[in-house]
C-alpha cells in the first residue's frame, strides 16, 4: 500500500560489521508507519540484499550490487500494516560494514 503525506517523520540509522544491519519499527494499534526513503551501503564491493520484513514475511526485497550508497526513494511512501512489528534488514557479510538509513513516517 502507498501513502503520500505522513503526519510526522523521523530518521533511523543502523551500522553493523559482519552481521545484518537492522532498523526495527514497532507496531502500534491503529497507527501506520510508512517508509519514505532507505539508503544502504557497504564498505566493500559486494552483492547483498535489502529487505523489509513484517509479520514474519518479506514484503519488499532488492539486491544491493555495489559498495553504495544505494538510495531507494518511495514516492508515494511505502505503507506498513499497523499492529505488526517490521524490520528493515541489510544482509551482513563477514568483515564488511553495512550501513542503513531510513526515513520513516507515522500516519
Amino acid at each position: 500500500m502507498i501513502y503520500r503525506n505522513p503526519l510526522t517523520t523521523e530518521h533511523r540509522y543502523a551500522v553493523a560489521t559482519g552481521t545484518n544491519a537492522e532498523i526495527s519499527i514497532g507496531g502500534v494499534p491503529g497507527v501506520h508507519y510508512a517508509i519514505g526513503q532507505i539508503i544502504a551501503s557497504y564498505n566493500a564491493d559486494i552483492t547483498g540484499t535489502l529487505s523489509v520484513v513484517q509479520g514474519g514475511e518479506t514484503i519488499f526485497s532488492t539486491s544491493i550490487v555495489s559498495a553504495g550508497p544505494a538510495p531507494l526513494i518511495f514516492d508515494p511512501m511505502f505503507l506498513l500494516e499497523s499492529d505488526e512489528d517490521a524490520t528493515i534488514v541489510l544482509a551482513g557479510s563477514p568483515n564488511v560494514v553495512g550501513s542503513l538509513f531510513a526515513l520513516i513516517g507515522r500516519v
